[in-house]
C-alpha cells in the first residue's frame, strides 16, 4: 500500500519477495531484484499497476499464486530456471500482450492469465518438455490439454486440434473469438471454460461429449443457439447463464441440470426436455420464466412446470415438423424434418458460420427468400447431402466458399466446368487451358477459380462488369489474363498466387483501365495496378506515374531491385509482398507514409532506406525481411510497431528520435538498438534485454532531453523526473487521447510521459497548451505560476498520481477536460479571478469530495463535475452572482437551474425546489445513494444524461410541463428502474432513454409517440412487453432502437391495435402480437400504472397450451389538454442537434 514508492533496488542476498511484499504500490515503475532471489511468493506484487516492466532473475524457481495479480506488465518474459507458475499469476494485467516461457516451466494452471484482455500471444521455448505453443496458443506438450487461448489472440474462429482431450478455463474471457470448434475426442468442457465470451456467436460441440461445468458458457450474450449433442449427460451450475437463447432442446440422453443452469436467459420462449426422468435443480431460476416446458406428460419437467407455476406443453413421440430454427439481424432460418433450409429475410445478409450448419448433415436442400442480395460467405459448406438450391432474382453477391463440398456443386461441375448462378459465375476449379467466360456471365464470384493449377489463360466477355477479391487466387499456371472493356475496375487481388502470370491485356476501348507490355495502369497511367508476378524484366517507373496501388508487384520473384522516383506515392498495401528475390530498395525522400504490409515476406532484402519525411512506422512494412541487417529510423519517426520478425537475427535498429513512442515496438532478442542515452530506445532496451548501443549525445549527463515548446519557451527534463520549463509566453496547443485530431501532434515529452514526476512551471508563463501533460500517469506536483491565466483542453487530462492543485488568482479560465481522469485529486482550490469553467474539466476526478465555487465564476459548462463519484457538497463565495449552493446542491442564481447534485451526497430521496425550470446535463449523473426523486411541475427542461448511471433510481415521473426538451440517454444505466411516468405530449423517445434499464420489464408508449431513438431500449434485457397505441408508429429504423451493442435483440411482445403498424411489425419480427382491442384484453389506466391482463391460446405441437399472463406496465402516462411536444425541431430520431441547445431564454445562458 506504498501508493507513492516509484522505485526500489532489493539488495543482494535475499532469497525470496515474500507475500505481498509490493501489495498494491501503485506508483512502483521499476525494481530490480537481485540474482539471490529464488522465490517471488503470494501477492508479492498485486495491485503495482504503473509496473510495466520487470525483469525475473535466473534463479527463480517460483512465481507464487496472485504474485502479480493487475500489474501494468506489458511483455513477460519467464527465464529458464523457474518450474512452476502459481494461480491466478499474472490475473487481469490488462496491458500484458506477450509472454515467453522458457524450457524450464513444468506446472502452469489454465488461470494463470486470466482477464489479460489484451494478451496477443504465448511463447515456449521448443526444448520445453512439458509445454509447448502453436500460433500463440498454449498446450500441454502432447497437446492433449488446452491451457491457454489469449484473450486477444488474433483468430476470432478457431479449430480446436484433433489431440486435445479437455479444456477448462482456457477461453474464458476471450471477447473477440466469433466461432468455435471443438474436436469429437474431448467429451467434457470444464469450469469457466468459454465463459463471458461476449462475442462467440457460433460453437460446435462434440458428438461424444457427456458433460459441460460450471459456468461453462455463462456470459456468452451473442451465443443465440447451441445444438446439444444426443451423447450429452450433465449441465452444470449456471453453465448457459445469460446466453440469448430463444429455444433449445436437451436429449434423452441429459440425466442432470445444474442448478441455475439457465439463469438470466431472458429471450427463452421455449425448453424441451426430452428424458422423462431427468433431474432439474430445484429452485425457480434454474430454468427462466419466460420460458414454456415442454416435456411427456408425468415426466419431471412437467412437475419443475407445476411447482413453479410455469407454461407445460406436452409432447408427442413423433418429431416436430421444424427440427431447428434461428435468427441473427435481418435473417432468420428453419430446418424441417424433409431436410428443407429456409432463409427467410431481406438485404444483405449477416456474416454468420455455423447458425445452421451445425445441422449440415441433415440439409438436403435450400431455399433462399426473394429479396436478399448476397449469399454470405460459408454459407452452405460442407452440406455433403445438398442437393436442390433456390436462388433468389435479388441475389447480386455470392461470397466465398458458398457451396464448398455439397453435393450440389459436384453435380453443377459434372454438368459444366464453369458454375453459374444468375449471371454469377461461382465455380471454375474445374476447368483447365484456355478458359473463354460465357456472355451469359456479369460478375467473377470470391475465390470462384481459387487453387486451379490447370487454367493457362482467362479471356472475359464483354458482359463482365465485376472480379471479385481473390477469383483467380492460387490459379498457379495461368499466364494471360484478357480484360474487356466493361470491366472498369480491378485489384490485383484477384489473381493472388498467380506466380506463373506474366502478362495482363485490356481492351482498347477500356475507359478507366489500360495496359502496356503486360503491365496493368488506369487509363490515364497515373496509377500503376499490377506488374504480374512473372514478368522477368526489370521495371522502371514512367514518368506519369504517381500512385501505386496494393499488391501491385506482389510474388515477384524476378525483382532483385526496385527505385521508386520522387512523386510516387505507394498508396497501396502490400505493394512488394513475397518479391522472394527483391535485395535493395529505393524509396524516394518525398515519402510520408510506409504502408501495411510494403516490403512483407521480402526475405532477401538486405538495403532500404526510410525516407526523413516517415512519421509512422505502424503496420509491419517490413515483416518477414529476415535479410536486413542495418536500418535506420530517422528523427522524423514519432511512433513505432512492431519489428518482431522484421530484421535479421543479429541485425542493428537505430532510432534517431529521443522521444519515439515505443509502446507498440517489438523486437526479437539477438537485435542490436542504437540511441541515444535516456532515450525511449534506451529505456526499451534496458527494460527488455535489448542490447544497446549509445550515440554520442551532447546534452548534460542528467538530462534526457530538450526543446521548444512555445515561441518564447523551452523544456528540460531531467533523469530525476523533474520536467521543467523556462521562459514566457504561451505554451504550443498538442493532442492527446483525450481529443481525436486528424493530424495528431504529441507533446515533445509526451514518449517520456510515464517519466515525469514533476513539473517546474517558470514565472511568465501565461497559459499551459492543450493535451500539455495529459497521460503523465505518475506526475505528482506541479506548481502554477501566478502569471498564469489560462489552463487549456486536457491539460493535465489523465494524471492519475496528482492529489493535489492549487491554482493562483490570476487564472481565469480553465478548459474542457482540463484535469478530467485525474483520479487521485482529493483537493483543488479554485481561484477567485476564474470566471469560466469548461465543460468536463474535472470529470471522473473519483476521489475529489468537495468544491467550493469562487466568487468570480460566471460560466460553468455542463459535465465539468461528470464521474466525481467521491463528491459530497459543493459551497459557493457568497459574493458570487451566478451561482448558488442549497444543501451542497448547486444551482443558478435565482434558484430556476440545478446544475449539480453531488453524487456522494447522503440520502436516498430528493425533492427538486418548485423553482426549478431547468436541469442541467448530467445533473444526478452517478448519484446512485439515489432511489425516488420528485421533479416540480414547471419543469420544462432535462438535459441529455441527467439522471445516468444512477442504479439505485427506482421509480421517476417527469411532469407534463417537460414541453421545451428531454435529453438523450436520461435514464441511460438505471440499473433498478422497475417504473416511469412519461409525459403525455411526449412525440419520441430519445436516443439511448432507458439503455441497459435492465429492470424494466414493460413499456407502455402513448399516441403521442411516433418514433423511437437509437439504443432508446438497448440492453433492457428483462423487457417482455412494449405497447404501441399509436396505430401509425413509424417502425422503420425501430430495430436500432431495441438493439444491444451486440447486435442483440429482447423478444418482447409487441402490443396494438388490430390493423396498426405494430401489428405488422410483430408479424415481420416473428414476435407475439397482442391486440389491444381485443375481448380478450383489459386495461385500466391510472394515473401511475397501467395493468393489462391477456388470456392466449397457443398451440404447441399436438397438445394445446393455455396461459393466463398479468403484466404490470412500468412506463405509463395520462391523457390531459392536447399541448405542443416541442419548441424545437426534432431530428429523425426525436432529439434536438447540440447547437440547437446554444443560446439565450429569458435573459439567462443554457
Amino acid at each position: 500500500g506504498c501508493t507513492g514508492l516509484t522505485e526500489i533496488t532489493i539488495p543482494d542476498g535475499i532469497t525470496s519477495i515474500g507475500t505481498t511484499m509490493f501489495y498494491e504500490c501503485t506508483s512502483l515503475t521499476s525494481i530490480t531484484i537481485p540474482d539471490s532471489v529464488t522465490k517471488i511468493e503470494y501477492s508479492a506484487f498485486h495491485g503495482c499497476s504503473s509496473l510495466a516492466v520487470i525483469k525475473i532473475p535466473s534463479n527463480v524457481t517460483e512465481i507464487g499464486n496472485y504474485a502479480f495479480c493487475l500489474c501494468g506488465l506489458r511483455n513477460v518474459s519467464i527465464p529458464d530456471g523457474v518450474i512452476s507458475i502459481g494461480e491466478y499469476a499474472f490475473q487481469q494485467c490488462s496491458s500484458l500482450q506477450t509472454v515467453s516461457i522458457s524450457k524450464s516451466v513444468s506446472n502452469i494452471p489454465t488461470n494463470a492469465f486470466y482477464n489479460c484482455n489484451n494478451l496477443q500471444a504465448i511463447s515456449v521455448d521448443e526444448e520445453n518438455s512439458s509445454l509447448c505453443s502453436v500460433n500463440g496458443v498454449l498446450f500441454n506438450k502432447n497437446q492433449t490439454e488446452l491451457i491457454c487461448f489469449p484473450n486477444s489472440h488474433s483468430d476470432t474462429e478457431y479449430v480446436i486440434p484433433d489431440s486435445v482431450l479437455y479444456i477448462d478455463q482456457a477461453f474464458c474471457g476471450c471477447d473477440k473469438l466469433t466461432s468455435v470448434s471443438i474436436p469429437d475426442g474431448i467429451d467434457s468442457i470444464g469450469f469457466l471454460a468459454f465463459c463471458d465470451c461476449n462475442h462467440l456467436s457460433s460453437i460446435i460441440l462434440p458428438s461424444g461429449l457427456k458433460k459441460i461445468g460450471e459456468r461453462a458458457f455463462a456470459g456468452c450474450y451473442s451465443l443465440k443457439s447451441i445444438t446439444l449433442p444426443d451423447s450429452l449427460i450433465s449441465i452444470g451450475e449456471k453453465a448457459f447463464s445469460g446466453c440469448p437463447f430463444t429455444s433449445i432442446t436437451l436429449p434423452k440422453t441429459v440425466t442432470n441440470i445444474g442448478i441455475w443452469a439457465f439463469n438470466k436467459c431472458e429471450k427463452m420462449e421455449n425448453i424441451t426436455i426430452l428424458n422423462p426422468e431427468c433431474s432439474i435443480w430445484d429452485d425457480a431460476d434454474t430454468i427462466p420464466k419466460t420460458a414454456a416446458i415442454h416435456g411427456y406428460p408425468g415426466s419431471t419437467a412437467q412437475a419443475y412446470a407445476e411447482k413453479y407455476s410455469r407454461r407445460f406443453a406436452g409432447i408427442e413421440e413423433e418429431a416436430p415438423e421444424i427440427i431447428a430454427s434461428g435468427s441473427r439481424s435481418n435473417l432468420s432460418w428453419t430446418l424441417d424434418s424433409a431436410g428443407t433450409l429456409t432463409l427467410s429475410g431481406s438485404g444483405s445478409m449477416p456474416i454468420i458460420y455455423t447458425d445452421w450448419r451445425d445441422h449440415k448433415d441433415e440439409i438436403r436442400k435450400a431455399v433462399v427468400s426473394d429479396g436478399f442480395t448476397d449469399l454470405v460467405e460459408n454459407a452452405f459448406s460442407g452440406c455433403t447431402n445438398l442437393t436442390q438450391i433456390q436462388l433468389p432474382d435479388s441475389l447480386k453477391t455470392i461470397h466465398r466458399n458458398a457451396f464448398t463440398g455439397t453435393a450440389w456443386l459436384e453435380a453443377k461441375r459434372a454438368e459444366n466446368p464453369l458454375v453459374t448462378v444468375g449471371g454469377i459465375l461461382v465455380d471454375g476449379a474445374a476447368a483447365s487451358g484456355a478458359v473463354v467466360i460465357p456472355e451469359s456471365v456479369s460478375s467473377i464470384a470470391e475465390y470462384a477459380f481459387s487453387g486451379n493449377a490447370a487454367m493457362t489463360s482467362v479471356t472475359l466477355p464483354e458482359t463482365v462488369t465485376a472480379v471479385s477479391y481473390n477469383a483467380f487466387n492460387g490459379c498457379t499456371a495461368l499466364k494471360t489474363l484478357d480484360i474487356p472493356a466493361s470491366l472498369t475496375s480491378f485489384d490485383a487481388a484477384a489473381v493472388s498466387g498467380c506466380t506463373a502470370l506474366s502478362a495482363v491485356n485490356v481492351s482498347a476501348d477500356n475507359e478507366k483501365l489500360m495496359s502496356e507490355d503486360g503491365i496493368l495502369y488506369n487509363k490515364t497511367k497515373t496509377t500503376l495496378m499490377l506488374f504480374p508476378p512473372d514478368k522477368a524484366e526489370p521495371y522502371t517507373f514512367p514518368d506519369s506515374v504517381r500512385n501505386v496501388s496494393s499488391n501491385a508487384f506482389a510474388e515477384n520473384q524476378h525483382l532483385t531491385e526496385i527505385t521508386v522516383p520522387a512523386g510516387v506515392k505507394l498508396n497501396g498495401s502490400y505493394i512488394f509482398r513475397n518479391c522472394k528475390n527483391l535485395t535493395k530498395a529505393v524509396l524516394p525522400d518525398d515519402l510520408t507514409d510506409l504502408q501495411s504490409g510494403l516490403f512483407s515476406g521480402c526475405s532477401a532484402l538486405t538495403s532500404v532506406n526510410i525516407p526523413a519525411g516517415v512519421t509512422q512506422i505502424l503496420w509491419g512494412p517490413f515483416d518477414g525481411c529476415t535479410s536486413l541487417a542495418e536500418l535506420t529510423v530517422p528523427k522524423t519517426v514519432t511512433v513505432l510497431g512492431t519489428f518482431w520478425n522484421c530484421c535479421a537475427p543479429d541485425a542493428r535498429i537505430t532510432i534517431l528520435n529521443k522521444n519515439c513512442d515505443l509502446s507498440g515496438f517489438q523486437v526479437q532478442q539477438g537485435v542490436t538498438l542504437g540511441g541515444y542515452p535516456y532515450s525511449t530506445a534506451y529505456d526499451f532496451a534496458n527494460a527488455n534485454g535489448i542490447t544497446f548501443e549509445a550515440l554520442a549525445s551532447d546534452l548534460p549527463e542528467n538530462v534526457i532531453d530538450t526543446g521548444t515548446c512555445g515561441e518564447n519557451l523551452t523544456w528540460t527534463l531531467y533523469t530525476d523526473g523533474k520536467l521543467e520549463i523556462s521562459g514566457t509566453g504561451w505554451m504550443e496547443d498538442y493532442d492527446n487521447r483525450y481529443s481525436y485530431s486528424p493530424d495528431p501532434k504529441k507533446a515533445p515529452w509526451y514518449a517520456r510521459r510515464d517519466h515525469i514526476t514533476s513539473v517546474s512551471l517558470p514565472n511568465g508563463l501565461t497559459g499551459i497548451g492543450c493535451g500539455a501533460f495529459a497521460e503523465c500517469a505518475n506526475l505528482e506536483s506541479v506548481q502554477i505560476p501566478s502569471s498564469m491565466r489560462e489552463i487549456r483542453t486536457d491539460a493535465f487530462a489523465g494524471c492519475t498520481a496528482l492529489t493535489a492543485v492549487k491554482l493562483p488568482d490570476s487564472v481565469g479560465t480553465i478548459s474542457e477536460g482540463a484535469f478530467r481522469g485525474c483520479t487521485s485529486l482529493k483537493s483543488v482550490t479554485l481561484p477567485k479571478g476564474l470566471y469560466e469553467l469548461g465543460r468536463y474539466a474535472f470529470a471522473e476526478c473519483e476521489s475529489l469530495t468537495s468544491v467550493k465555487i469562487p466568487g468570480g465564476l460566471e460560466n460553468l459548462y455542463d459535465s465539468v463535475f461528470t464521474g466525481c463519484t467521491s463528491l459530497s457538497k459543493f459551497t459557493v463565495d457568497t459574493e458570487n452572482r451566478s451561482y448558488v449552493a442549497v444543501g451542497g446542491v448547486l444551482f443558478s442564481k435565482a434558484m430556476d437551474m440545478l446544475y449539480y447534485y453531488p453524487p456522494a451526497k447522503s440520502g436516498t430521496a430528493y425533492q427538486v425546489p418548485k423553482t426549478v425550470r431547468i436541469i442541467r446535463e448530467q445533473a444526478f449523473a452517478y448519484c446512485e445513494n439515489l432511489t425516488e426523486i420528485q421533479l416540480p411541475d414547471i419543469l420544462d427542461w432535462l438535459g441529455d444524461g441527467a439522471f445516468l448511471g444512477c442504479s439505485g433510481l427506482e421509480t421517476a415521473e417527469l411532469p407534463d410541463s417537460l414541453t421545451e426538451y428531454i435529453g438523450a440517454g436520461i435514464f441511460e444505466g438505471c440499473t433498478a428502474l422497475t417504473e416511469v411516468r412519461l409525459p403525455a405530449v411526449i412525440a419520441a423517445i430519445p436516443e439511448n432513454m432507458f439503455a441497459d434499464c435492465v429492470s424494466l420489464t414493460a413499456m407502455d408508449l402513448p399516441e403521442s409517440v411516433t418514433a423511437v431513438g437509437r439504443c432508446a431500449f438497448s440492453g433492457c434485457a428483462s423487457l417482455e412487453t412494449v405497447t404501441f397505441r399509436n396505430p401509425a408508429f413509424d417502425f422503420g429504423k425501430f430495430r436500432e432502437a431495441i438493439e444491444s451493442y451486440n447486435g442483440n435483440t429482447n423478444q418482447f411482445a409487441v402490443s396494438g391495435y388490430t390493423g396498426s403498424t405494430a401489428e405488422a411489425y410483430a408479424a415481420s419480427s416473428g414476435r407475439t402480437f397482442i391486440p389491444l382491442d381485443s375481448p380478450a384484453v383489459t386495461t385500466t389506466t391510472t394515473a401511475a400504472v397501467t395493468t393489462t391482463t391477456t388470456t392466449t391460446t397457443t398451440a404447441v405441437t399436438t397438445t394445446t397450451l393455455t396461459t393466463a399472463a398479468t403484466t404490470t406496465t412500468a412506463v405509463t402516462t395520462t391523457e390531459p389538454a392536447k399541448q405542443e411536444p416541442f419548441r424545437y425541431g426534432l431530428d429523425e430520431w426525436g432529439f434536438i442537434n447540440d447547437r440547437d441547445l446554444l443560446g439565450v431564454r429569458d435573459g439567462k445562458k443554457y
